[in-house]
Parts: C-alpha cells; sequence; structure tokens
C-alpha cells in the first residue's frame, strides 16, 4: 500500500508522530463540535496553512478533496432545500436558510478535519503511528486490532476479486434469484473461511518468530522541542477556535 503523502522533508514530517496523533485528534475533535461558522473558518484556514507547511503534494490533495466534495454536493441537494426560512426558489422547490447553514457548516467540517488528518497523520508512515499509539499505552490489542486491519485489508479485497472471477469465469451472473443468493452465500463462507485459515498461518509464523503478544519497537524516537512547540501550537489554535465559538475572544 502505497502512502502518498509519508515521505517528505518538511518539520511534520519529521515531528514525533505521537504528539502529532495527540494534537492532531484534539484539533480535529475541536472542529467536529464547534458550530459557529467563524470558527469553522478559522478552522479551515488553519488546515489549508498546516498542509502548506507539510508541503503536501498537490495533485493527490487535490483529488482527495474533490472526492470528498463530489460526496458533498450531494448532501447539499438533501439539505439545502429542508424546511426553513425561504431564501430562494429554484422551479417547485425552496432552499432554506438553515439548509444552507447546515450544508455549509458540514462541508467546512469535512475539510478541515481532512486536511488536519492528511497534514498531522498522514506524513507519518503508519506502522509509526502504529508504534505511537503502542508507545502511548493505549489497549495492545486495540492497536493490534488496528494494525492487521491496515496490513490485510488488501488481502481480503484481493482474495474477493479472485472468487468473483473464478465464479464469472464459471459463468455467474448476478441477479435477483434464489442461484444468486444461494452462490454469493458460498461466496462469503468461502470467503470467510480462507480468511480464516490465512490468520492462523500468520498466527503460526509470528509465534515462530517469538511473538509475544506485543510488538518490539526497535527504534525510539525522542521528543524535540521542535515536536513540542508544534504541539502546543496546534492544541493552542484549538482552544483559540472554542473561545472563537463562543464569543469569549
Amino acid at each position: 500500500m502505497h502512502e502518498v503523502f509519508a515521505t517528505g522533508h518538511s518539520f511534520l514530517h519529521r515531528a514525533d508522530p505521537r504528539l502529532k496523533l495527540v494534537a492532531g485528534l484534539i484539533l480535529a475533535v475541536v472542529v467536529a463540535v464547534v458550530n459557529d461558522l467563524p470558527a469553522l473558518w478559522w478552522g479551515l484556514g488553519g488546515g489549508v496553512v498546516l498542509a502548506v507547511l507539510a508541503r503536501l503534494q498537490v495533485r493527490p490533495l487535490v483529488k482527495r478533496l474533490l472526492g470528498l466534495n463530489f460526496f458533498f454536493l450531494f448532501m447539499w441537494a438533501l439539505v439545502l432545500f429542508s424546511p426553513g426560512t425561504p431564501l430562494f426558489r429554484l422551479w417547485f422547490l425552496t432552499g432554506s436558510v438553515e439548509g444552507f447553514h447546515l450544508a455549509l457548516v458540514i462541508t467546512l467540517k469535512g475539510n478541515a478535519i481532512l486536511l488536519v488528518t492528511l497534514a498531522l497523520l498522514a506524513t507519518s508512515p503508519v506502522f509509526e503511528l502504529f508504534h505511537g499509539l503502542q508507545q502511548m499505552r493505549l489497549p495492545t490489542k486495540l492497536v493490534q486490532l488496528f494494525f492487521f486491519i491496515y496490513r490485510y485489508i488488501h488481502e481480503f479485497l484481493m482474495e474477493y476479486r479472485r472468487l468473483r472471477q473464478a465464479m464469472a469465469a464459471r459463468g455467474f451472473r448476478p441477479g435477483t434469484n434464489r442461484h444468486t443468493y444461494r452462490s454469493l452465500g458460498y461466496l462469503i463462507g468461502g470467503l470467510l473461511n480462507r480468511s480464516a485459515e490465512r490468520a492462523e498461518r500468520i498466527y503460526a509464523a509470528m509465534l515462530a518468530r517469538g511473538f509475544a503478544g506485543r510488538f518490539n519497537v526497535l527504534v525510539r524516537r525522542p521528543v524535540r522541542a521542535a515536536d513540542v512547540a508544534m504541539a502546543g501550537a496546534v492544541t493552542a489554535f484549538a482552544g483559540w477556535l472554542v473561545a472563537v465559538s463562543l464569543g469569549v475572544s
């Protein structure tokens, strides 16, 4: 699996993944719970600034933003015409002020959180993030669950494609009939059975290599003053967004 944004030379790429996890989570949660438009505009601006500081590749970044906002287009079509104070009329549909406000809030939140996540988390290799979670004393089984989902989800999908290709090669054409439902049931059952067998083989291989229920971290990254300053600045910005939303600033 290719990690597009994990390679780079910005200071965010070199920052400690543990501090980036904490700071990114705080800022993302604040953006998610704040509903004040000025605060959300500032949150989106902060996400843009972080993306620029991280020197994210423009083409993959734009591709992800377009994918997210393409989904939001359908959301606008549904939410914009919800009941409320009339804002405009399009044929027999009436756009409402409340619908426009809600759609704009959701759009700002989604884009801001995506930018923050890409700038702070995607700039570290995924395995470093998992090591960071483990060093932060999160439950070991939970970290391992996330790790194995990330590591083997593509294997699961590849096995699914192979089985579907085998069914198509034998003349299977899906429809709304009993044969289709039975065939899809066999497909799901076979997929789960092969996944269980593969999991047992992987676990046996891990035991043969000395696995004792915990991943060993071979390289421990020291926490630098610059990393603490970065995390402090992001956290302070999140606190300022809360103040703006409450009208304190």
